[in-house]
């Protein structure tokens, strides 16, 4: 099968980012209540989600990144209707240089320009501030 993405096509200027109070946004904000204010300010409250920080429409939001190789449909997201991409072969590995351990790497983001049909892909990983990392790409 193939993952769909789709939306009303209407140019790049009609996906803006998702306000702060979208409905799929809210339910991963967690709860500012009195009992955060005394025990957990200024942190966020414990409920806090870091999907809330996920500015785009639900609809462009995956649980799991695609597999290598899977097939991306692209509906309604072009002049023409449709078009597609598919996911990359590629398994980025992060070195920690000084402890000598692989820290995970997880696609967080696809960046798709379908008018030059092109797309990036944004991999995210987790290190402590100053550390020596090293990046090769199988």
């Amino acid at each position: 099968g193939e993952r769909c993405l789709g939306l009303f096509y209407l140019g790049w200027h009609n996906l803006p980012p998702m306000a702060g109070n979208a409905a799929h946004r809210v339910r991963y904000v967690g709860t500012w209540d009195q009992h955060w204010q005394q025990h957990t300010s200024p942190r966020p409250p414990d409920d806090h989600s870091m999907r809330f920080y996920n500015l785009a429409d639900e609809r462009l939001q995956w649980e799991l990144p695609p597999a290598a190789g899977e097939t991306i449909g692209l509906r309604n997201l072009t002049p023409h209707g449709s078009a597609q991409l598919t996911w990359p072969h590629l398994r980025p590995r992060l070195q920690a240089v000084q402890q000598g351990t692989e820290l995970p790497l997880m696609a967080d983001t696809c960046i798709v320009d379908t008018e030059a049909q092109v797309y990036a892909v944004v991999w995210r990983a987790v290190s402590a501030l100053g550390a020596s990392l090293s990046l090769t790409v199988e």
